[in-house]
């Protein structure tokens, strides 16, 4: 099982959230930060991490 694992929904146009689940540290920064970033670039307006 991968250390941090991603999960990208849309529950509205222009939106997204993304749930991560595992352990977000120096080893796996790189993987989210790189996720947020392609989300972004798809157009998405308002981004919610929930915690």
């Amino acid at each position: 099982m991968p250390l941090l694992q991603v999960e990208s929904l849309i529950p509205e146009p222009g939106a997204a959230r993304l749930v991560m689940t595992g352990e977000l540290d120096y080893t796996t920064a790189r993987d989210a930060s790189a996720e947020v970033a392609r989300t972004l670039a798809a157009g998405v307006d308002v981004l919610d991490l929930p915690g």
